[in-house]
């Protein structure tokens, strides 16, 4: 076996590689949970959550199996380290430091996803904002056929007008989706051919 395929079966086993399936499985079970909760009309409860958590990583290990992820990180590794520092990762990996290097890289990356997830949500708002005050300036002819409106708890006021609605949460227009949390896009629709 080469020095890259057992060093990447170590950081596998480190605890890094569920790190991030946790991170993908949370992505995914975010946006499948929208739209059940859409379709549903109703919040899933806790218990509804974490099951469909699991579901969203045991299909996500059914259809990319370790096997498929140790592979690709062989080859990316293989790009970035030479056999003999692969050696030597390994040979360190091997000692008491190692080993706690490793746990402690897979409990950081969980924790700093966790901790960036809380920071992002505190600011999303004042995020919302500046973006949007930056965009017009920066992109004043992209700017010109799309405007920012503040939330609204139900439709746009006048459907019927010249304009669509979009939604960047959802990535729908309105009237297929009703509500929109982080505000409607006012969209000009392109000219008719």
């Amino acid at each position: 076996m080469s020095p890259f395929r057992d060093l990447v079966k170590v950081i596998f086993t480190s605890g890094l590689f569920d790190a991030g399936l946790s991170r993908t499985a949370t992505a995914d079970t975010s946006a499948v949970r929208a739209q059940l909760e859409k379709h549903l009309g109703r919040q899933l409860t806790d218990d509804e959550g974490g099951r469909l958590q699991r579901l969203v990583t045991r299909v996500l290990l059914e259809v990319f199996p370790h096997s498929l992820w140790e592979d690709t990180y062989v080859d990316v590794l293989s790009k970035h380290v030479s056999v003999e520092d692969a050696r030597e990762l390994l040979a360190f990996y091997g000692t008491p430091l190692g080993q706690k290097a490793l746990r402690l890289a897979g409990i950081l990356a969980a924790e700093a996803d966790e901790a960036s997830q809380r920071i992002l949500k505190a600011r999303e708002n004042e995020f919302r904002l500046q973006f949007t005050a930056e965009f017009q300036k920066e992109f004043p002819e992209l700017n010109a056929g799309v405007s920012v409106q503040q939330s609204q708890p139900g439709p746009p006021p006048s459907p019927a007008s010249s304009f669509w609605y979009y939604c960047a949460n959802s990535k729908m227009y309105y009237p297929y989706v009703q509500q929109c949390q982080t505000g409607w896009l006012k969209v000009v629709p392109p000219p008719r051919q």
